[in-house]
């Protein structure tokens, strides 16, 4: 259950889950399907992401806003040494309701238990017991070999997310396959699958163990703001997270962005920077 420090080749430290001894990650699902792909890809008839990287963008400019990310952006000076920590933003995005191109894997097989015996609800934004016992759930167990494990591959590259200032990915032991559009989880030579049926007694211990969902989704700031963010200013992004979007991609200018944001999805650029909200950071420094 513990973490290791590690130093970076961009100097900067992470926090990653202890693998040592370890051969396997996980990932739970209630249900199998024969496409496995992540969620920015789900959408067959989709061909162009904007809409969905820009939001991902926005939620990136919101958590440098947070003064503990600022600070350990900037470092700790600890005996006449600098350390500066790296945050994982894709990682995060991923975590907290963004489609993106990482498809979930964890280092505790416990998470992925709890995946496997649960279905999200997006009305209540809570996990359920998942209640129909007519198809099979799967479990999977990814193999990782080293030393190529985390070196960018054919259609794939792993990472892990490890302890952040938000603990969501802390908690579920969180690591990310990055998959390129048009392949298949399934198919990857390192992925092998367990099915099994589900039985719902069983299944309730299980929610039971892990607080109905709240040891992998603790309450959080991050949680309340970027709802908040979802459910009000869906059709405004800040013209920070167009920059962003500018420097990932060569060729794009500010204008060029907006006049896309506006024009195919009818979303507004304004110059503002993406905070969290007086109460909510009012209850943290409590």
């Amino acid at each position: 259950d513990s973490f290791l420090v590690n130093h970076l080749k961009s100097g900067r430290f992470s926090l990653k889950p202890n693998m040592f001894g370890r051969k396997f990650l996980y990932r739970g699902q209630s249900e199998y399907y024969d496409i496995c792909v992540p969620s920015l890809f789900r959408d067959k008839n989709k061909t162009y992401f904007l809409d969905d990287m820009i939001r991902c963008q926005e939620f990136i400019v919101l958590c440098q806003s947070h003064p503990l990310v600022r600070l350990l952006d900037q470092g700790i000076d600890l005996w006449n040494d600098i350390f500066r920590f790296e945050m994982n933003y894709g990682g995060l995005a991923q975590h907290y309701y963004n489609k993106t191109s990482f498809l979930d894997l964890t280092s505790d097989i416990e998470a992925a238990k709890f995946f496997a015996v649960t279905d999200y609800d997006r009305k209540t934004d809570t996990y359920k017991v998942h209640d129909s016992t007519e198809k099979l759930g799967v479990l999977y167990y990814y193999e990782i070999s080293m030393p190529q494990a985390f070196q960018r591959q054919l259609g794939k590259a792993l990472s892990t997310i490890g302890k952040q200032v938000f603990m969501r990915s802390g908690q579920q032991h969180g690591y990310l396959l990055n998959m390129n559009k048009g392949t298949n989880f399934n198919e990857f030579p390192e992925v092998h699958k367990v099915f099994f049926r589900h039985i719902p007694p069983l299944e309730k211990e299980i929610f039971k163990a892990a607080d109905e969902g709240e040891k992998y989704f603790p309450s959080e700031m991050l949680q309340s703001m970027w709802m908040r963010k979802l459910k009000h200013h869906s059709s405004v992004v800040s013209l920070s997270a167009v920059k962003i979007n500018v420097e990932w991609n060569k060729g794009e200018t500010i204008e060029s962005v907006v006049k896309k944001l506006r024009d195919f999805y009818d979303i507004e650029v304004k110059d503002y920077i993406p905070k969290f909200d007086d109460d909510l950071i009012d209850q943290y420094y409590d």
